[in-house]
This record gives C-alpha cells, sequence and structure tokens, in this order.
C-alpha cells in the first residue's frame, strides 16, 4: 500500500544463494520495522545476521512467508531415499533439504500471502482493511492466472519439459507436469556425461522441440543439449530476483508467469 515504504534489500537480478549485505542493507534492516523473507531455507545470507537482528532489535517483526506451507522435498534429498511427498519443515535444517521456489505456484504464493497480510495486520492493525483490500486483489489476479494455467495447458499435450535448473517443481507439481534437470536443483553443479548422455538419448528419441534455461542464468547446458538434438533453446522464469531490464519494463510476477506459460506452450509435441 501506499502509506508503506519498502525496501528490496536484494538487488535486482541477485541470487538468494550467494548474495551478501552490503553496509548500506544492514543499515536498512537495523531501521526496519518489518523484515518479510520467505523462509524455507532460500535466504542463507540472512542466518548469519538475523540473531545479531532479534537481540539488536527485539521490536522488527519477522514474516516467513512460506511459515506453515507444504513444501516439496528438494531433489538432492530425495535422491537419499526420502517419500518425495510434500512435507513441513519442522525442526529439521531446510537448507538443501526441501525445494523453495514454492512461489512458481500461484496458488500456494496465495498462501504466501495470507501470511504476509496477517503479518502485517498484527504489526499495524490500523492497516488491516487496506491490507485485506490489496491481498483481495492480488488473490483474484493469482486465481485468474492459476485459471489460464491450467485451462491451456490441460488442453495441450505437454507432460514434461527439459530444463537446465530444477526450480519448477511447484510449478510441474500443480499442472500435473514433470521437470528433467541437467544440472539437478543447485544452478552451478555440472551434470556427469552419463546424465547429459541419458538426456541427449531421451529427448532425442521423443523428438523435444524446446530445452530451458533459468532466466538470468546461463543458457549453456541448454545449449549443449539442444544442440545435439537440434531443439530451439527458451528460457523460464523463477522471478526470485527479476533482472533490471525486467523491471524497466514494467513486469510483474503474473506477466513473467504468463511468459513462462506461452514458453511451455512452445514445447508442446
Amino acid at each position: 500500500g501506499s502509506e508503506d515504504t519498502v525496501i528490496n534489500i536484494m538487488p535486482p537480478g541477485a541470487g538468494s544463494h550467494d548474495f551478501e549485505p552490503a553496509a548500506s542493507d544492514l543499515v536498512n534492516l537495523y531501521s526496519a520495522d518489518v523484515l518479510v523473507y520467505l523462509g524455507a531455507g532460500m535466504e542463507e545470507w540472512l542466518d548469519s545476521v538475523k540473531n545479531t537482528l532479534q537481540e539488536d532489535r527485539a521490536d522488527l517483526f519477522f514474516i516467513e512467508a512460506a511459515e506453515g506451507v507444504e513444501l516439496l522435498v528438494g531433489e538432492a534429498h530425495a535422491e537419499h531415499g526420502e517419500d518425495e511427498g510434500g512435507h513441513e519443515p519442522e525442526d529439521e535444517d531446510e537448507h538443501g533439504r526441501f525445494d523453495p521456489h514454492v512461489w512458481l505456484s500461484p496458488l500456494r504464493s496465495i498462501e504466501l500471502l495470507e501470511n504476509i497480510r496477517d503479518g502485517l495486520i498484527e504489526v499495524n492493525p490500523e492497516g488491516s482493511a487496506r491490507y485485506q483490500a490489496n491481498f483481495e486483489v492480488a488473490k483474484s489476479e493469482l486465481l485468474e492466472l492459476d485459471k489460464e494455467f491450467r485451462t491451456e495447458l490441460s488442453a495441450s499435450s505437454l507432460d514434461h519439459f527439459y530444463i537446465t535448473h530444477e526450480a519448477f517443481g511447484y510449478l510441474a507439481d500443480e499442472y500435473n507436469l514433470v521437470q528433467f534437470g541437467i544440472s539437478g536443483m543447485v544452478t552451478e553443479q555440472e551434470p556427469s556425461p552419463e546424465r547429459l548422455a541419458e538426456l541427449v538419448t531421451a529427448a532425442r528419441s521423443e523428438g523435444a522441440k524446446v530445452i530451458f534455461y533459468e532466466s538470468g542464468s546461463s543458457s549453456k547446458l541448454a545449449d549443449v543439449l539442444a544442440g545435439e538434438i537440434g531443439a530451439t533453446v527458451l528460457p523460464l522464469h523463477t522471478i526470485h530476483a527479476p533482472g533490471a531490464e525486467e523491471l524497466a519494463d514494467g513486469k510483474d510476477y503474473v506477466d513473467l508467469m504468463r511468459e513462462n506459460l506461452d514458453n511451455l506452450l512452445a514445447a508442446a509435441p
């Protein structure tokens, strides 16, 4: 709402896993009334400053957007024999255990917004009507977005896709798709020659039309796989840190998710 000042600690295009706050970021953190963060093991940088913040600023209110939201087990952990169904983190270390990219499901994003709304109302009850009104607008947009995904994907023949970084588990789970990752859950992880050969064989045998890469990251692995089978390379947005160009174009979450939908449909056989 216009009565609140919102400051993004992470700059456009920054990676959550390797971000380190600058001195100016710490100044903003120490002067804030509320700190909204995702949780689910996403903001590793926050671990190093959270305890100090809580000690120095007892009045700083923390809102964990993913609190109570059902999380999917991360691929690296699932490979060690864990059930691949949804789980809540409870007391276990979330880093690497759970897939944090929960916002890539429009319906789960509504749950994130519910937590943010409730936290803001607790901090500032006088703004409750405004927070609720803003939430209802966003919820309506997300429900419409979900309807578009369901309608268009169900009418297509797409049931799986190839992607450099397995960040789209929640989107796949929501719309009955399967993602096949080249590098797994970790962006920087290089696939083994055996893994790459398996993907080339599978993608070539089915005549895969598109290989996806994570927007804002290198397309190198997608280029390699696509080059082997004569496929097109297209981006999918993870949206956790939109780039400066996307922000300058005025694109928001819904815009970028619709671009994702268009690109997914292009991969349909």
